[in-house]
């Protein structure tokens, strides 16, 4: 029994009017009845200022005093808010009552009765403002979970004698474990293990923690001996954050990660609204900045706040791109891992098999950050499971063998203690078991549930029966023990199962009561019994778990497809309210669902926004949750909605793909079905998809002239319709094409057209092109000064691009800037301008993982080896360039500039034939995607290759297409190369005796 109410509630509200009255009371008493429901509570009444509810009736909850007392601490934590100015009183007794049918239902005031109410009643009105007593009865049956203030002997007013009351301070463990049923065998081996773990601790307390990985197959024990340890860890006063990958992991990305962030980091509970968790957010980075290496701001608070779900528009866009976002999310985890710490911190992260991909590029940092702090980052997954960071120095893997048999007896012997006719089955347990304690567990039960009816006597006499019968595997017998349950519990596990291996209370109900009549608590407490599930706690409110993985994926797998079809729909929509809060960063679950259930336009939308969301972080992930959304579309009636989300889909998996060398033929077809579902929906995006389409075709080794095609056209499209901020960001890009192209003062032309108008392009087409649009720009116009020779001009953007790479933690512009200072280094032959810009690039070239940044980075590096007159190294980052490009087909505009780079190097070092074969590659290369710029460069490298073998017939007419593009392109920094090699041509021309009348008419 809980009563709760507002103290001086009276001179609250003294001055107000009754709907102001009203309009400051009922929010309070709305909070006080959420946090009663969230823990199975009934609320029986509302008092005008507080509340009655009622723990353990008009349902049965196991534990009800804990949960009671659970609902009150979150009562108290709510309220603790300074914005609210309300002190709570709340009181908790326990005992019998009488209640009528209408309890829970009705609004009667009469509705329960008993002197435990008065008690109850009388406790509540004793307490101070923000305080929860509680009397001996309630606080004996929950004295194992935490921790009491002894009042003694309190008078109460209608009560003959004083009664000993107890304030309830707070929780000794954390919910992920209050309510964890008693009913597993004892924890029997692995010692050797829990001891390795417990020195792991010691290492942790003296700043020196390692990272461990536990491994095993499943039932091997993972989750038992993590959870063991974890026990052993909070007895010791240690904070332990657990935090689990879900079976669905792929349609959750980075849930384990935004839990890691809010609980470990941040500390932030689910009781906290936005204003006290950005609070919490602000204070940690404030401390930070007196510790950590990064400078953190209020960008990196907004960062933070938008990542882990506090900024909940549908319409922000992110503060910035995919790739700087990620690297400062990373770069932010490193430094809150690492900060000092006072005590040791256990987080113990399971099933890394099911992690989704974006998480583990989360949990690589970590790993690394970790290492030598006061965090011990505990792991666990199948042997399946492989990632680079296992073969680290500070990794320790432990795996789990199967136990001997002498401890399968032990647990054996625990869970037939209370039923001594199951002894005689003891040896065809452990053989069958093979060491696995799961397989173990789930076979005493099976067997117990199969022969209950059985004396000793016919049991011992059906051992061969039973051996020949008995599954060899753990599936089948969850399978069988499943089969044996009633309609309705199998019905509610298998309702379970669809849902996940964590089951919100609130979710379950919901489908439930549409599949099963009746109250549901029965049949959850009956599979509680049976271990399928188990009750947790937590600060959202009630929630069920599968006692292991296997059980779920076997209950889901014992259900008809339509079944389980009509179960993902209900739980589609359940969870839409569910998270309503929270909706962009469980989109893809509920998409999964919907998915599941055959509703594919619902999945696709709840895809679409899970796409825009984790794009801001993952483009990669975002790419594959686009691909998703055009194939639940692919066989959907045309209409308005479904062809412009699918048109969407495209541009974004065609932009997003390109660095990741999407095959031409796959971005043809996506942008030509793109661009006709757009006609009919959406004009202005068909100026997107166009340079979607032509920059992606460049990238894969398309022509230039055809990238320039595709943005002229988009310009010329319904011009007058086109806002001052499209333009600009299409004559950048047209811009960008002609760089490639190698018409470069048509370019720069372009260039400072979308540079005069750059500050307009807005939100919606910066998110689309997906990288900082300026600093694009600028290593643009930065890369055409280059080539025109105007250095001056070149030096000056530089300065520019320097500052904002400094200000940013997109590695790739970053690289920009390293890359243009190189270029200009090589443009102007001047080595001193190369500085540690080469140090970088290499850097970045080992520790990328994008296809497209390595090919950049190592061509980078080649080009800057060059500079400084290292040709060896310089070829040798070439050919490493060329090799990533030949082999992921990313970045495969940089061919031709990589084979003219490898010719020149070849020709300095004089190995001629060489230079001849790699210009003649070029040449044909750069002619077939339009780069004029690399064709004429190699035309002149083959032609100095060419004198130098002695090979003067061609020399002519390559020279003289040579100088052809350097008037087209207006490659002025070519002009001085070109000069040497007709000189050196005519130098050895002048040496023959007899000339040819054409050599002498090319003369």
């Amino acid at each position: 029994m809980l009563f709760a109410d507002i103290a001086n509630s009276t001179e609250k509200v003294a001055q107000l009017g009754p709907e102001e009255a009203m309009q400051r009371l009922q929010p309070a008493l709305r909070q006080m009845c959420d946090a009663v429901e969230r823990y199975g509570g009934t609320v029986v009444r509302t008092l005008g200022d507080g509340i009655l509810a009622l723990f353990g009736a008009p349902r049965t909850l196991e534990g009800h005093v804990r949960l009671a007392c659970e609902a009150a601490l979150r009562i108290q934590a709510v309220f603790a808010n300074e914005a609210w100015d309300l002190g709570i009183r709340i009181g908790l007794h326990t005992g019998q009552i009488a209640s009528d049918p209408t309890v829970g239902v009705s609004a009667r005031s009469d509705g329960v009765h008993g002197l435990t109410i008065h008690i109850a009643s009388r406790v509540m009105a004793s307490s101070e403002p923000g305080e929860i007593r509680i009397t001996q009865a309630g606080r004996d049956q929950a004295d194992e979970y935490y921790d009491f203030q002894v009042l003694g002997p309190v008078p109460l007013k209608g009560i003959s004698v004083a009664m000993p009351l107890f304030a309830l301070v707070r929780s000794k463990i954390g919910p992920e474990v209050l309510l964890r049923r008693n009913t597993r065998s004892q924890f029997h081996g692995r010692v050797r293990e829990m001891r390795l773990l417990q020195s792991a601790i010691r290492r942790a307390e003296r700043g020196d923690a390692p990272v461990i990985g536990i491994s095993g197959v499943p039932g091997a024990g993972k989750s038992r001996l993590c959870s063991e340890f974890a026990d052993w860890c909070r007895r010791r006063g240690l904070v332990v954050h657990e935090i689990r990958a879900q079976l669905y992991g792929h349609a959750a990305p980075l849930q384990p990660v935004l839990e890691l962030f809010r609980r470990c980091f941040f500390n932030i509970s689910d009781i906290d609204d936005s204003v006290i968790a950005r609070r919490k957010i602000a204070e940690t980075l404030a401390v930070q900045g007196t510790h950590g290496e990064l400078v953190l701001d209020e960008q990196d608070e907004t960062l933070l706040a938008d990542f882990i779900g506090l900024i909940n528009s549908e319409d922000a866009s992110p503060t910035s791109v995919s790739t700087a976002r990620r690297a400062r999310l990373l770069a932010i985890t490193r430094q809150l891992a690492r900060q000092p710490r006072d005590r040791v911190i256990l987080i113990l992260l399971e099933d890394l098999h099911w992690l989704d991909e974006p998480s583990l590029e989360f949990l690589s940092e970590l790993v690394a950050a970790v290492v030598g702090t006061k965090i011990l980052l505990l792991l666990n997954h199948r042997p399946t499971f492989v990632a680079p960071w296992q073969t680290g120095p500070n990794y320790k893997r432990m795996d789990l063998p199967d136990l001997s048999n002498e401890i399968i007896d032990q647990i054996v012997t625990d869970l037939t203690s209370y039923r001594r006719d199951l002894s005689v089955a003891r040896d065809l347990i452990i053989r069958r078991s093979c060491g696995n304690p799961l397989f173990a567990e789930e076979l005493v039960r099976s067997l117990n549930e199969d022969v209950i009816s059985l004396g000793q006597s016919r049991l011992e006499s059906k051992i061969d029966a039973l051996e020949r019968s008995v599954p060899f595997n753990v599936q089948s017998i969850i399978g069988a023990r499943i089969d044996r349950l009633d309609a309705v519990d199998k019905s509610l596990l298998q309702i379970c199962s669809v849902i996940g291996k964590d089951i919100p209370l609130a979710v379950l109900e919901r489908i439930a009561k549409e599949e099963i009549s009746g109250d549901i608590s029965q049949g959850l407490e009956r599979l509680c019994a049976m271990d399928f599930i188990q009750l947790r706690s937590n600060e959202s409110g009630l929630e069920y778990s599968f006692r292991h993985p296997l059980i779920q994926e076997v209950a889901y797998e014992t259900q008809l497809r339509t079944r389980r079809s009509a179960l993902h729909q209900a739980a589609a929509a359940a969870m839409e309210q569910y998270y309503r809060s929270r909706g962009k960063e469980f989109a893809a679950l509920i998409a999964h669902h919907y998915a599941a259930a055959g509703e594919y336009l619902k999945a696709a939308e709840h895809e679409a926004r899970a796409a825009k969301w984790i794009a801001s972080t993952n483009a990669a992930q975002a790419t594959r949750h686009w691909r998703r959304v055009r194939e639940f579309l692919k066989d959907q009636v045309p209409t308005k909605e479904a062809a412009g989300l699918r048109s969407l889909a495209g541009g974004r998996i065609v932009l997003l793909g390109w660095r990741e060398g999407l095959r031409q033929e796959e971005i043809q077809q996506i942008i030509e079905e793109s661009l006709a579902h757009a006609e009919q929906t959406d004009i202005n995006l068909i100026q997107l998809l166009l340079f979607a389409q032509g920059r992606s075709l460049q990238s894969n080794g398309g022509a230039s002239d055809e990238y320039m095609r595709c943005v002229k056209k988009a310009l010329a499209l319904a011009p007058h319709s086109i806002g001052t901020g499209r333009r600009a960001l299409l004559n950048i890009s047209l811009s960008h094409a002609c760089a490639w192209s190698g018409l470069l003062r048509e370019g720069i032309a372009a260039n400072e057209a979308g540079l005069a108008d750059h500050a307009e392009i807005d939100d919606y087409d910066r998110e689309f092109i997906g990288v900082d649009v300026d600093q694009w720009a600028y290593g643009i116009r930065t890369r055409l000064l280059n080539r025109l020779g105007r250095f001056d001009e070149a030096l000056q953007q530089l300065t520019q691009i320097s500052e904002r790479a400094a200000a940013t933690a997109d590695p790739v512009m970053k690289q920009i800037a390293h890359h243009v200072h190189i270029d200009l280094a090589w443009c102007a032959e001047n080595r001193d301008l190369v500085a540690d810009h080469a140090v970088q690039v290499s850097k970045f070239a080992e520790t990328s993982s994008s296809a497209y940044a390595q090919v950049f980075a190592r061509n980078s590096a080649g080009l800057a080896a060059f500079v400084l007159g290292n040709f060896s190294q310089a070829r040798e980052s070439f050919n490493e360039a060329l090799a990533r490009l030949r082999e992921s087909r990313a970045a495969l505009e940089f061919g031709p500039e990589i084979l003219a780079s490898l010719a020149e190097c070849c020709l300095a070092e004089g190995t001629y034939a060489s230079a001849i074969s790699h210009s003649e590659s070029a040449i044909n290369a750069a002619t077939l995607q339009s780069n004029r710029f690399a064709e004429c460069r190699s035309l002149i490298v083959l032609g100095a290759a060419l004198l130098r073998h002695g090979q003067l017939e061609r020399i002519p007419l390559l020279l003289e297409r040579a100088k052809e593009l350097i008037d087209v392109t207006g490659a002025s920094i070519l002009q001085k190369k070109l000069d040497l090699a007709c000189y050196e041509y005519l130098q050895a021309f002048n040496s023959k005796s007899a000339p040819s009348s054409s050599a002498a008419t090319h003369q």
